[in-house]
């Protein structure tokens, strides 16, 4: 098991609070770090962030997609095999998700995410994302969180994310 410390967003919380989480984190950490037999190693908190924002990237392309065409992430990897249309919607959510990885994380090559998101679709074919299954419920997904994520992110690096927003305004 991989553990790091707690992440905080800067500005979230006054600083007194985030000195005390971090604090906090670090002895339940080492607590838990202490017990052999968990087999616990720490990270980073950069490798913490360098990891989720490789797996936000991968589900802000997925999971739309997987919304809109109510599909399986194996359909959609068909899709973008077989389907012109399906494979530019992919190519230019892969290209704003990479963009603003590597201006707001850490670069990242083309390859490796591309790799990501192909070991994604086919390990998981069967797999319909919970955006499609949200919507499915009538319940709200969490486009606006991940894709929402994306479309901040690059307005603050002058990254035009037009068809992740796009995305958010249909789903």
């Amino acid at each position: 098991m991989r553990i790091g410390p707690v992440a905080i967003v800067e500005g979230s919380e006054p600083r007194e609070s985030e000195v005390r989480r971090q604090r906090t984190s670090r002895y339940l950490i080492e607590t838990l770090r202490s017990c052999h037999a968990l087999n616990v190693c720490g990270i980073d908190a950069r490798s913490i962030v360098y990891e989720r924002g490789k797996t936000l990237a991968v589900e802000a392309i997925l999971g739309p997609i997987s919304a809109l065409l109510e599909c399986t992430y194996g359909e959609i990897e068909a899709g973008i095999r077989d389907d012109p249309s399906t494979r530019e919607l992919v190519k230019r959510l892969f290209t704003e998700s990479w963009e603003v990885f590597n201006k707001d994380i850490r670069p990242i090559k083309k390859e490796k995410l591309l790799e990501l998101l192909s070991f994604h679709m086919s390990r998981n074919s069967d797999y319909a994302n919970a955006m499609l299954l949200h919507m499915m419920l009538g319940r709200s997904s969490e486009i606006d969180w991940v894709n929402g994520w994306i479309v901040d992110r690059g307005k603050r690096h002058g990254i035009a994310c037009d068809t992740h927003q796009g995305l958010i305004d249909i789903i």
